[in-house]
């Protein structure tokens, strides 16, 4: 029997059989065995709108500042603002014409090849380059030492090559740079946290250990900061990763276990980094005998009044931070550490003999 030409073959499917799209590529580790984590939002479309500007502009072009950080995964924007909202920093040599067409922000200068680096074809500044960059913007080692902990922790690069990047870089002169280079550590976990390791440093007190490790007897415990030869531990408590009586609570039995196994707990939260301690304040040698204990330009809020709208400052009321004694009677108490430091200090000092203090590699 004929078999009817207008009846379908059953053995034949009706519409095509959808193709497997291919999985996409592990992402490359910037590092031996430190992979980067989940990418920031709308940096694929980032790099779809950065590739056919920088093409135009320049075959030196290259995206810098914060929006490089953005393609590294730092998002170093104001809080609450959009990266695809906001006009793109461009790297260009001296000379090159036709930005104002494409509404970035230029940044005349040519980017020493050692420097560059690419990112799926975008050509884009390097990661050490990129946080020395934003370092330099910072305006005090407050935020500077926060943005570099930033790209520390991320795994974006390592140490050694910001020590190494800091030697060429072209702003290394500025006042604090080379110390937040020092003072930066990838284990802090906010940029809170980066603050108070450089208010520790004013202080005078030895550098802490990072997510200081304790063994207790209802577990391992790791402290924001902690000195373990002391026995001292520091954790920064603050709203946005304390907001439920679950978390305050179990916090609260974190300490318990901390102290029980012969820890001393101090917990500092963000009234605490409103003012800081003075670099006398220590007992000892005075600070002519240290020459490391050289006072900042300004501290957080000194010189200028800023919006707390940076992503690397810890939030604080629109007045700023201050750190200069107000009266003549501060002045005189100047030799003592207001706040928790106070409790840090009694236990790493014995007497008048200070703990040798680990001076940052600048």
């Amino acid at each position: 029997m004929a078999s009817d030409p207008l009846r379908p073959d059953p053995n034949v499917p009706l519409f095509a059989r959808p193709r497997v799209a291919p999985l996409p590529p592990p992402p490359r580790p910037s590092g031996p065995s430190i992979p980067l984590a989940a990418s920031p939002p709308g940096r694929d479309l980032l790099l779809r709108t950065l590739r056919p500007i920088l093409s135009e502009l320049s075959a030196d072009a290259l995206a810098f500042g914060r929006t490089a950080a953005y393609l590294w995964g730092v998002d170093v924007h104001p809080r609450g603002t959009s990266v695809t909202r906001e006009r793109l920093r461009v790297a260009l040599p001296p000379g090159v014409r036709g930005a104002s067409r494409h509404g970035v922000v230029v940044h005349r200068e040519l980017i020493p090849y050692p420097d560059r680096s690419l990112i799926e074809g975008v050509r884009v500044t390097a990661p050490a380059r990129t946080a020395l960059d934003l370092a330099a913007e910072a305006g005090c080692p407050y935020r500077a030492t926060a943005v570099l902990d930033r790209f520390l922790a991320r795994g974006a690069l390592r140490r050694g090559r910001l020590l190494s990047t800091l030697r060429g870089h072209p702003r290394s002169s500025r006042p604090g740079l080379a110390l937040a280079v020092g003072l930066s550590d990838g284990g802090s976990g906010s940029p809170a946290e980066s603050w108070v390791r450089v208010l520790l440093y004013r202080a005078g007190l030895p550098r802490p250990v990072t997510q200081c490790r304790i063994e207790t007897a209802r577990g391992r415990f790791h402290a924001d900061l902690g000195w373990p030869d002391q026995r001292v531990a520091l954790e920064y408590d603050s709203a946005e990763h304390h907001p439920s009586r679950v978390e305050r609570e179990r916090d609260r039995r974190r300490y318990s276990a901390m102290i029980d196994a012969g820890w001393e707990v101090v917990s500092i939260g963000m009234h605490d980094l409103r003012t800081a301690p003075r670099a006398s304040a220590a007992p000892g040698p005075g600070p002519s005998a240290r020459p490391w204990l050289a006072p900042f330009p300004h501290g957080p809020g000194e010189g200028r009044a800023r919006r707390p709208t940076d992503r690397t400052r810890p939030a604080t009321s629109g007045r700023g931070m201050r750190t200069a004694p107000r009266s003549g009677r501060d002045r005189r108490a100047g030799r003592h550490v207001r706040g928790p430091f106070r409790h840090c200090l009694s236990r790493l000092c014995v007497g008048d003999a200070r703990t040798e203090r680990t001076v940052p590699a600048s």
